[in-house]
């Protein structure tokens, strides 16, 4: 099966830096990475039943895929503002997410730079 072939481990690109820097014990989910937005109904069928992901993002593989390659530790903090498939803006919730992204990113700049 090709989901297996280099750089995928079982249909995945897991960050083996994950245990070391989620220093804050931050929640894990399963993500999918698209080149679309995907507002089809079912498409959004299609992609849960394969995938079963808890997000969506159009960088989170490439991002993935770069830092494994060259072995540069990462992690990604992610914020959540909208369901899938949402496209009416006045439904997203972005100015709580971005709150609490920048209250998670500064509590996790403070422990990351104590470990130096």
């Amino acid at each position: 099966e090709k989901s297996n072939y280099h750089p995928y481990e079982k249909r995945k690109l897991p960050n083996p830096w994950l245990n070391t820097y989620n220093l804050m014990k931050l929640q894990e989910v399963s993500g999918i990475t698209v080149n679309e937005i995907t507002t089809e109904p079912e498409r959004i069928r299609q992609l849960y039943k394969k995938y079963n992901p808890t997000t969506e993002s159009m960088e989170g593989a490439a991002l993935h895929y770069v830092c494994r390659e060259a072995q540069i530790p990462f992690i990604q903090i992610r914020a959540l503002s909208n369901y899938i498939g949402e496209r009416d803006k006045s439904n997203w919730c972005l100015q709580p997410a971005i709150e609490n992204l920048n209250q998670t990113l500064i509590k996790y700049i403070d422990k990351l730079y104590k470990l130096k």
